[in-house]
């Protein structure tokens, strides 16, 4: 098995109109790897016009230096958060809870568009805002056309839609995919009741987890809060060809 290998991300590609390309890194604690590896397996790949991404955990800090060298930065440390399901009381005063139905996607696509900051596009320069609103729009329209994610719980006030969970429901897991909230009803504990809503109704899953920015405090506080407990951590590099 080679110890990297180079998938072509079609959804990303489609997207910034260019190849672009995800590296996954096969290796455990028993091997080395160094720069020749490196540049050998991806030289034609940094010649192109191309976007380059890849996640390293954060044990390997040697890697991401060699990787750095190529011209890789570090775009984001990706931190991923893990509890027990745990059945619990949601107050809602203001605003309903419910599964999404397809007439939510043109709402939901706007929260997606308008507020999100701190994801590893949003902080890379080489991404124009409008680029970065895009990426999170199209990932949350992918789910209303069945590409991406198992279902949706949004945060409703009568017929405005004031906030979203996607989710990933997998071997007992119950994985938040994204998650957002208008920015004029945040700080409300809708985030939070919105992932109780997923606890109580999801039936048969033992645990939830979450990737998120180092960088995102609310995101992070709110986790936390909800006892949620640090487990992995990893460096989001990304490669841009500026020739």
């Amino acid at each position: 098995m080679p110890l990297i290998n180079v998938l072509n991300d079609k959804f990303l590609s489609e997207i910034l109109n260019k190849d672009v390309f995800n590296i996954q890194l096969c290796i455990n604690d028993n091997q080395t790897i160094d720069l020749d590896t490196i540049f050998n397996s991806l030289s034609n790949y940094l010649k192109q016009d191309s976007f380059i991404y890849i996640k390293i955990p954060s044990q390997y800090i040697e890697i991401v230096q060699l990787f750095e060298k190529i011209g890789f930065r570090i775009a984001d440390t990706n931190v991923i958060y893990e509890k027990k399901v745990n059945l619990s009381s949601i107050n809602s005063k203001n605003y309903n809870l419910r599964f999404s139905i397809l007439k939510d996607k043109q709402q939901v696509s706007h929260i997606a568009k308008n507020n999100f900051i701190f994801s590893r596009f949003h902080q890379d320069n080489f991404f124009s805002k409008e680029i970065s609103d895009i990426i999170k729009y199209k990932w949350v329209e992918n789910y209303f056309l069945g590409k991406r994610g198992d279902c949706m719980i949004v945060a409703h006030d009568n017929d405005t839609i004031i906030g979203f969970l996607l989710l990933i429901l997998k071997d007992k897991v119950i994985t938040i995919d994204l998650i957002a909230v208008d920015l004029r009803f945040q700080k409300q504990g809708i985030g939070k009741n919105m992932i109780k809503y997923a606890e109580n109704n999801l039936k048969g899953f033992k645990f939830l987890k979450v990737g998120t920015q180092i960088i995102n405090r609310p995101s992070i506080s709110l986790y936390e809060n909800m006892g949620f407990k640090m487990t992995d951590a990893n460096y989001v590099l990304h490669f841009h060809n500026i020739d």
